[in-house]
């Protein structure tokens, strides 16, 4: 955060006071890009001094990530591998903006997935853990059985 504090001008060895001896004025300094910073002498002294400077944009930090869409993928058989065609999660930043961001093979490598994608998947895996960049979300892998051929069409006792 700026402070007229800040800012010291001098007159050879003599400190200058803002109001009574030089104002300070801006131009373009409402939004991102270059900026001037103008102070300009009043009363006894004269001359003006430009200064340019730049106003970046704070890097946002992400502090989470929520649910956009599930995978459209969430029952499978045994022995099956995790398909997340579908997946899109909303990263949250701290400036209280989101984005949406869908699984892709451009950004494949900032995505876990536990189990893994290449893996088959057991009777056991009841869940899925998505990560992003640090971040976890978890959503449930319902199973389909395998059917036993033995009895299909047969009632058993």
């Amino acid at each position: 955060m700026f402070d007229l504090s800040d800012i010291v001008v001098k007159a050879g060895d003599t400190t200058l006071r803002y109001g009574v001896d030089y104002v300070i004025s801006y131009e373009n300094n409402t939004d991102f890009g270059t900026a001037k910073l103008v102070i300009k002498g009043i009363d006894g002294y004269t001359g003006t001094l430009e200064h340019e400077f730049t106003i970046t944009q704070k890097a946002k930090v992400m502090t989470g990530i929520t649910w956009n869409t599930k995978p459209e993928k969430v029952i499978y058989t045994e022995g099956e591998t995790l398909d997340v065609t579908g997946l899109v999660i909303n990263v949250v930043y701290d400036d209280d903006s989101t984005e949406a961001v869908a699984y892709s093979e451009a950004n494949a490598d900032e995505f876990t997935f536990s189990p893994a994608l290449d893996t088959k998947l057991a009777a056991t895996d009841k869940t899925v853990t998505v990560t992003y960049k640090g971040a976890s979300l978890i959503y449930r892998a319902e199973q389909n059985p395998r059917q036993n051929p033995f009895f299909q069409g047969q009632n058993s006792f």
